[in-house]
C-alpha cells in the first residue's frame, strides 16, 4: 500500500492563485526553453551562455520533469526558478571569463574534497573542516556566481547575492518545514559545490530535486560533459586576487564522476566517508522526500527508496571502479567511518590533515570544540525514518552495498 506524503496545507491555495494569474498572462511557471533563456538574459543583462551544448541536457531535464512528475503550478514555478538560477550562474561566469581572461590562469592546487554516500557524515565533516583556518570553505552565498570576480564585487552586489541565497533557503523551509531537521542551510555556512556543476546542466543533483530518470542516464552516458571544467572556472573566479588557501569542498554526487573530477583536479585529495547502509539509505530517502516536497505536492514514499537505491548503487559502483584503477603508490584517498567521525570528531580532523600533510593551525582544537558545543545533534528536532516507510528491504540493501558496509565497520 502506498504511503502518500502531502506538502504544506497552504500549498493548494498558493498554487491556485498562481494558476489564476497564469490564465491572465503570467509566465512565471513556463517551461518553454526559449522563455527561460530570455528570462535569464533579461534578469542578468547578459546574453552569452558560452558553448551551446548545454541545451541538449537542459531539454532532456525539462522533458523529464514534465513527463515523470505530477506537480502543480507552484511546483512548476519553483523548478523553473531552479533552472533559471543555473542559467544565470552560467551567464555570469562566461561574462567574467570574457571580461577578465586572467581568471583562467589562477591555480587551484590540491583541493581537499569530501565525498561519500549521502547521509554518511559529509555535512558534519564539512562543518568541522570549515573551522580550520588554513582551509578555504565554499559558502552557500558564493555558489551564486557574481558577474565579476569576487574580489572586485561591490558591497551592493554581495548584499544582493546574500539576499538571493537567503530567499532560496527560506523557500525550501517554507515548502518543506521538516527539511531543517535533516539538513540545515545558511547563507554563510559551508555548502556543496553542486551549483557549479549545475551551470553546465550535466549534474546529478537535478535528479534529487524531482524524478528525472532519463536525464540521470543521459548524464552518465555523456561522461558529465564539461561540468568539471566549469566547476574549476567558478573556483578560479572566487580565488582571483585572493590569498591562496587550500580549497575544501563537499559533494556526495562526486562519487559518480570521480574520474572526471580527477582529470580536472589531478592532485585532488579525496576523503571518502562510510556509514552502515541500513542507516544512511533510509535517512537519504527521507531527505529526498523532503527536498522533493518543494516541487511536488504529493509523493508516494514507497517508490522513493527503490529508485534512490538503484541510482546510488550505480553511482557508487562507478566511483569504486575509478578508485580501484588508481595507482596504489599515488592514491589520493582516505577512508573515514561515520562511527569514528561522530565519536571522535577532533581526532578525525587531525587524521585528515596529517594524512594529507596539511599544516595544523594554532588554536584549531579550541575552535573545533567551540563549534561542536554550538552544533549539537537534533537541535532542530529529531529526523525520523525507517526502511519500510520508503520501500527498502534490509537483505537487498546489504547485498547491494556489502563493500560499503565492510568499510563502514572497518
Amino acid at each position: 500500500m502506498a504511503l502518500i506524503r502531502k506538502s504544506v496545507w497552504w500549498r493548494r491555495y498558493a498554487s491556485g492563485a498562481l494558476g489564476l494569474i497564469s490564465l491572465l498572462g503570467w509566465q512565471g511557471a513556463s517551461f518553454k526553453l526559449e522563455h527561460l533563456l530570455k528570462k535569464a538574459i533579461r534578469e542578468t543583462g547578459l546574453d552569452d551562455f558560452g558553448p551551446d551544448h548545454f541545451l541538449e541536457p537542459l531539454n532532456i531535464l525539462i522533458k523529464d520533469f514534465i513527463t515523470h512528475n505530477q506537480t502543480d503550478t507552484l511546483g512548476r514555478f519553483v523548478y523553473s526558478q531552479m533552472i533559471l538560477s543555473s542559467l544565470k550562474n552560467r551567464l555570469n561566469l562566461h561574462h567574467v571569463l570574457k571580461k577578465y581572461p586572467e581568471v583562467e590562469n589562477v591555480p587551484i592546487h590540491a583541493p581537499l574534497i569530501v565525498i561519500g554516500l549521502p547521509r554518511t557524515g559529509t555535512t558534519f565533516l564539512q562543518g568541522l573542516l570549515s573551522q580550520v583556518s588554513t582551509l578555504r570553505p565554499l559558502q552557500n552565498w558564493e555558489t551564486h556566481q557574481l558577474p565579476v570576480p569576487q574580489c572586485l564585487a561591490t558591497t551592493q552586489q554581495v548584499q544582493q547575492q546574500l539576499k538571493t541565497a537567503q530567499a532560496q533557503i527560506d523557500g525550501i523551509n517554507w515548502l518543506s518545514p521538516e527539511f531543517i531537521k535533516a539538513h540545515e542551510l545558511g547563507t554563510m555556512e559551508p555548502e556543496e559545490c553542486n551549483p557549479f556543476l549545475m551551470s553546465s546542466f550535466y549534474a546529478l543533483l537535478f535528479c534529487q530535486l524531482v524524478y528525472a530518470p532519463d536525464y540521470f542516464q543521459y548524464v552518465f552516458a555523456s561522461n558529465f560533459g564539461d561540468s568539471y571544467t566549469l566547476h574549476k572556472k567558478h573556483l578560479q573566479a572566487l580565488s582571483f586576487n585572493r590569498e591562496e588557501k587550500t580549497w575544501f569542498l563537499k559533494g556526495p554526487a562526486h562519487i559518480a564522476s570521480l574520474a572526471q573530477l580527477l582529470v580536472v583536479y589531478p592532485d585532488a585529495r579525496i576523503v571518502f566517508t562510510h556509514r552502515n547502509p541500513l542507516e544512511c539509505m533510509p535517512s537519504m530517502a527521507s531527505l529526498t522526500a523532503m527536498i522533493r516536497m518543494v516541487c511536488l505536492p504529493t509523493q508516494d514514499l514507497k517508490l522513493i527508496g527503490p529508485g534512490m537505491m538503484k541510482h546510488l548503487q550505480q553511482m557508487l559502483d562507478v566511483g569504486y571502479r575509478t578508485r580501484d584503477a588508481w595507482p596504489a603508490a599515488s592514491t589520493p584517498f582516505l577512508d573515514i567511518t561515520y562511527k569514528k567521525l561522530v565519536s571522535n570528531p577532533v581526532d578525525t580532523v587531525h587524521k585528515i590533515l596529517n594524512h594529507f600533510s596539511i599544516p595544523i593551525p594554532n588554536g584549531m582544537d579550541e575552535k573545533l570544540k567551540s563549534y561542536l558545543a554550538k552544533r549539537t545533534q537534533h537541535r532542530h528536532g529529531i529526523h525520523k525514518y525507517s526502511l519500510d516507510e520508503y520501500g527498502l528491504d534490509e537483505t537487498e540493501l546489504m547485498q547491494n552495498f556489502q563493500r560499503e558496509s565492510d568499510l563502514a565497520n572497518g
